[in-house]
């Protein structure tokens, strides 16, 4: 499944606070690349974190494998998952455009 992570770093920390862990952090971060636990990385415009396409078995396996970061460990971040599924949306706009009935495409 796919899962929307935003994490930011705690407010409770200073900048100067993450230097210490900005290489572990990286590390793992790359190795979750090339695990394929994380998708899409892309950092959040007023650099308080990222926001994360991740997959994974289940909300609880990513919030596992999160736990396991550096920052995580140390207390210093923050995550908010959002798990995804398939929009139906436009097959559902589709079918109606070519006189289906809705409701079909409901379950």
């Amino acid at each position: 499944m796919k899962i929307v992570i935003i994490a930011r770093r705690s407010k409770h920390h200073k900048p100067e606070d993450f230097a210490p862990h900005s290489d572990a952090e990286a590390a793992h971060a790359f190795d979750y690349m090339e695990e394929e636990f994380f998708r899409e990385v892309y950092g959040l415009m007023d650099g308080s974190g990222a926001l994360i396409i991740a997959e994974a078995e289940s909300e609880a396996a990513a919030r596992a494998k999160m736990a396991e970061l550096p920052l995580s460990k140390a207390g210093m971040l923050n995550c908010e998952y959002i798990p995804l599924k398939a929009y139906r949306g436009m097959k559902i706009a589709a079918n109606l455009l070519r006189g289906k009935d809705a409701a079909e495409f409901l379950t």
